[in-house]
């Protein structure tokens, strides 16, 4: 959420007063030249845009509503205070960069280089913070995204979906620690590395099925209700995927181990090898 919040969610800050706060803040510290709201993709738009983000959740907590959403905000601030602390030193850097690139008519490369590092890296520090305290906040997509919305974030667009890369990463991940826990965990039976990597690829896939039932689910069950009081959990749909995975996780279990016999027996070896007999003879 944070990478989607910080790099593609479009940003306008809604509230009056914190689109003053930025303006006065870019014009009296860096000038006219720096302030673009309009998401054009340039340089001073997106300078703009970090400023603005920094102000949204650091800069001034008062954008904030008062309530639940302000404990939860003391929260967040409390057990990131580092990743917060970085964010507010970033952006002093921010602007220091910004008033050297923005006072010059012609500014170097290295300088404008040193200004899109400086926007990166304030805002996705702001954005994690955000993603944090919006996660903290809703346990629901719906209100996350209305909770994103009332803080200048168009939500209209696919975010934090659960795609390709998430699964493939996942079951990477599954598969390299079950095989470094079978390898190296004290008091467990050693085994030969062919039988690891086995055990491990196939117990990698079988959570990576379960990922994917579990998620098509749950997403299904979102876009049906979305915006709606969330009724009784899906346990029918749960259970029909558990059961659906179960079986396709059974036959990988079993088809698996037969791969090495079936490459061993291969009818297309035996011919080739007679053959080259043959000729050789």
């Amino acid at each position: 959420m944070a990478l989607e919040l910080a790099q593609t969610a479009d940003f306008r800050p809604k509230s009056e007063r914190l689109r003053n706060k930025i303006s006065k803040t870019i014009s009296e510290n860096i000038g006219a030249r720096a302030l673009n709201f309009e998401p054009d993709g340039t340089l001073a738009s997106r300078f703009t845009r970090a400023v603005g983000l920094y102000w949204l959740f650091l800069g001034d907590p008062n954008n904030l509503p008062n309530g639940n959403a302000k404990t939860a905000y003391t929260r967040i601030i409390q057990i990131s205070k580092e990743t917060a602390d970085s964010a507010a030193k970033r952006y002093e850097e921010l602007i220091q960069t910004g008033l050297a690139y923005f006072a010059t008519l012609q500014p170097a490369r290295e300088l404008e280089e040193a200004l899109n590092r400086s926007v990166n890296e304030v805002s996705l520090l702001t954005c994690s913070l955000i993603a944090r305290y919006v996660l903290y906040c809703n346990a629901t997509e719906s209100k996350r995204r209305q909770r994103l919305s009332t803080m200048g974030f168009d939500t209209s667009g696919a975010i934090w979906n659960f795609g390709a890369d998430q699964w493939v990463t996942t079951t990477l991940l599954v598969v390299v620690l079950s095989a470094l826990m079978m390898a190296f965990m004290p008091g467990t039976r050693q085994l030969a590395a062919g039988d690891i990597l086995k055990i491990s690829i196939t117990f990698g896939i079988s959570i990576g099925l379960a990922v994917i039932g579990a998620v098509w689910v749950a997403q299904r069950f979102l876009q049906r209700h979305e915006g709606e009081a969330i009724p009784d959990p899906p346990i029918a749909e749960f259970t029909a995927a558990a059961l659906i995975v179960a079986g396709l996780s059974a036959a990988l279990r079993i088809a698996i181990p037969l791969v090495p016999a079936l490459i061993q027996v291969s009818p297309s070896r035996t011919p080739l090898r007679s053959s080259w007999s043959a000729g050789r003879g």
